[in-house]
């Protein structure tokens, strides 16, 4: 993205937009964002296919892993087969809904919640460290630059009042 100048925030060069740019860095943010929810769509589509995923088994199969053991998850949490069978079935709804809900305005931001917190739980746990900043990092790209500044007033002024006691 640095040859496409893309926003105002994400971008090394601070020089003035010609048109060609401007068009550039739409296209290319354009499809980063598409790339993404193609992503997301076919990771769904291949879980179905799978029959750990498909039976609702997924989650308990990937907490139980001594690969991805950076911390303990209780045997209490993973023994339930509703936790199990919810969490497995909602991250593939999650993946299935995220390529239309992103789009609109209403629905963009928790769809971007929810991924970043999907994102964040998987760094942490599986500790997939690249794969899961570069997805964070595109998420970005679903906001403009406006709504990225009131979006960190926001957090910032929450920030504050937890600080507080508020």
């Amino acid at each position: 993205m640095f040859f496409a100048n893309s926003f105002q925030f994400f971008t090394l060069s601070k020089n003035k937009l010609t048109s060609v740019s401007v068009i550039l860095t739409k296209y290319s943010v354009l499809c980063i964002k598409i790339h993404l929810c193609l992503s997301y769509f076919f990771s769904a589509i291949a879980k179905i296919n799978s029959n750990v995923w498909f039976n609702g088994l997924a989650t308990y199969y990937t907490l139980n892993n001594e690969r991805f053991m950076l911390f303990k998850i209780p045997d209490s949490i993973l023994r339930n087969s509703y936790f199990v069978t919810l969490t497995t079935y909602l991250t593939i709804l999650w993946e299935l809904s995220f390529p239309y809900l992103a789009w609109f305005k209403k629905t963009r931001t928790i769809m971007i919640l929810i991924a970043l917190l999907f994102h964040i739980f998987v760094f942490n746990y599986m500790m997939l460290y690249d794969f899961q900043m570069l997805f964070i990092m595109t998420l970005g790209f679903f906001f403009t630059d406006s709504e990225l500044i009131r979006g960190y007033i926001k957090t910032k002024r929450y920030v504050k009042l937890f600080r507080l006691g508020f």
